[in-house]
């Protein structure tokens, strides 16, 4: 079996540098993609991505930062598979005003917490309950579309867990879905969007 590419689909998947010299003999092309930078990359990605024929990242610091090392690095670009994020049929139990999907980080946690005081507001992902905020578990397939489907509006926060503001991939899916979503605004968002018009961007808890 011998492919033309292997893809390593997450910021810590590689090969032992010993196989990697195989599979280079062998004449396979090794191509990584990290979409959890800038939080991995001293943890992994930096240890890993010489490894790699072609590295895509999620990051432009990132990106510029492999590159610096000499590594074919460029940033990932967005886009969503819409044979499955579609808009569908929205259910009762799903139907709100505001809903989240994703874990609680400190970043978001007022503000979810603000906004289910004043609106129906479902969230699902980990730790909320220890947070005091009612968290209903989580999402999978159809179901997640169905959610998407049935919420007046989608909230999308923009930082990752070490605090770094990212174009989230989800932006992408969830608009697919004919929701309105509304996301923090800076200024890599507007390289995709026209904010206003495409989708809804907040600067506070106060604008949210």
């Amino acid at each position: 079996f011998r492919p033309h590419i292997v893809i390593c689909n997450a910021g810590g998947l590689s090969f032992r540098k010993k196989d990697v010299v195989i599979l280079h003999k062998l004449g396979i092309k090794l191509l990584g993609i990290a979409l959890s930078e800038p939080d991995v990359y001293e943890l992994a990605t930096s240890r890993i991505v010489q490894n790699f024929d072609v590295f895509y990242s999620n990051d432009k610091d990132s990106v510029e930062l492999h590159r610096k090392n000499n590594i074919s690095a460029y940033q990932l670009p967005m886009a969503t598979d819409t044979s499955f994020f579609h808009p569908v049929v929205p259910k009762e139990k799903y139907i709100c005003d505001v809903l989240h999907l994703g874990a609680a980080h400190a970043d978001r946690i007022e503000s979810v917490k603000i906004l289910a005081k004043d609106f129906d507001t479902h969230v699902y992902g980990e730790n909320w309950e220890q947070c005091g905020v009612k968290g209903r578990g989580f999402l999978f397939g159809e179901d997640v579309l169905t959610a998407l489907s049935s919420a007046k509006i989608v909230i999308v926060f923009s930082r990752t867990p070490l605090g770094k503001q990212i174009v989230k991939p989800q932006l992408f899916n969830f608009l697919s879905t004919g929701s309105l979503v509304l996301t923090e605004d800076f200024s890599d968002l507007h390289s995709y969007f026209d904010v206003g018009e495409d989708l809804v961007g907040f600067t506070d808890i106060d604008d949210i």
